[in-house]
């Protein structure tokens, strides 16, 4: 079931406090590579997937979710080496755009538990979203649940953790939250409510308390896994990762489903063997300025951030529209 518990906007409040504390903000003086400019100095792709920022991001380690915040000005972003005694702890990591170029990569100082992970940007590009063990209740943790919280980039610093909902009970798995403006929650669930292993359900906000677990239905969800559910703003389109068959990959492909106008979801639609080429696509989001999809791939030899001009995500709703039209 879902406890129903609201992100409250007046706990922002608390940013100034957490800047006072040492090694809140993050480090602006060392440069990598002299890299400057929107989106790491970084050409935009075309309509073929590219990776993203080659030996600044995307490296021989394992590059996981991305966001960018602030206008673009700071890029969040997960990585693990073999550096890390442990492989299962995927650090997060935050780089800013200042005056001579981007910042090296810092640790994210809202990470204190290794189960902080799987994050997406609100569509303000202001927050983050992510999933968490850690106990909100003070206590030594982690828990056996697993609880959504939301962190928010002040312009020089976090403000402090706080809960939006948390997945209790039933759920297995729960997480890769995403919202869209109005408030409303997608994550990724082992409910039994389900149609197969995992599928992706929405919480809507109504009056600031999250109601009941809602599953998106056949359309979208599979007798297999259906996991790391992107919503746009306006809730016009979801990405996800599915391993159903009738996919490119071995593992998971990227697929993307579309609202219909009656409220209801279209059928999913892989989004086509130039971007599910590999092992597994995973961790879709698109930018907060909506021009870029961002995925990360899992080819052998280690996982890498991709992105893709945004207009591959229309491009698969014109036939969709077709189709509906002439039935």
């Amino acid at each position: 079931m879902l406890v129903k518990t609201a992100h409250s906007a007046a706990a922002i409040a608390l940013a100034l406090a957490v800047l006072l504390c040492g090694g809140c903000t993050q480090s602006k003086s060392a440069v990598v590579h002299e890299v400057s400019g929107p989106y790491l100095g970084q050409d935009p792709p075309g309509l073929t997937p590219e990776v993203f920022a080659p030996d600044i991001i995307s490296t021989d380690g394992d590059e996981g979710c991305t966001a960018f915040l602030d206008n673009g000005r700071v890029f969040v972003f997960n990585r693990s080496t073999q550096d890390n005694d442990d492989w299962s702890f995927i650090p997060i990591y935050v780089m800013q755009l200042g005056d001579n170029g981007w910042s090296a990569a810092a640790p994210a100082t809202f990470q204190e538990s290794r189960d902080d992970d799987n994050f997406t940007a609100a569509p303000d590009g202001k927050s983050l979203y992510f999933q968490s063990h850690r106990p909100s209740d003070g206590s030594v943790g982690p828990t056996e649940h697993v609880t959504i919280w939301s962190v928010t980039w002040d312009g020089s610093g976090w403000s402090e953790p706080q809960v939006m909902i948390t997945l209790e009970g039933e759920s297995l798995i729960g997480g890769y939250p995403s919202i869209t403006s109005d408030g409303t929650l997608y994550i990724m669930s082992s409910m039994r409510e389900g149609y197969g292993k995992v599928d992706i359900f929405r919480s809507r906000l109504i009056d600031g308390r999250y109601g009941p677990a809602e599953n998106l239905g056949p359309r979208v969800n599979s007798q297999h896994i259906d996991l790391d559910s992107f919503v746009a703003p306006d809730e016009s389109y979801l990405l996800f990762c599915s391993d159903r068959p009738g996919g490119h990959n071995a593992g998971y492909d990227l697929y993307v489903a579309f609202r219909l106008g009656d409220g209801s979801w279209g059928e999913a639609i892989n989004m086509g063997v130039e971007i599910n080429t590999g092992l597994s696509v995973t961790r879709p989001s698109v930018t907060p300025d909506g021009r870029f999809v961002f995925f990360c791939k899992h080819p052998e030899g280690g996982d890498t951030v991709h992105w893709i001009d945004a207009k591959i995500i229309e491009q698969l709703r014109a036939p969709q529209s077709e189709s509906a039209s002439e039935e």
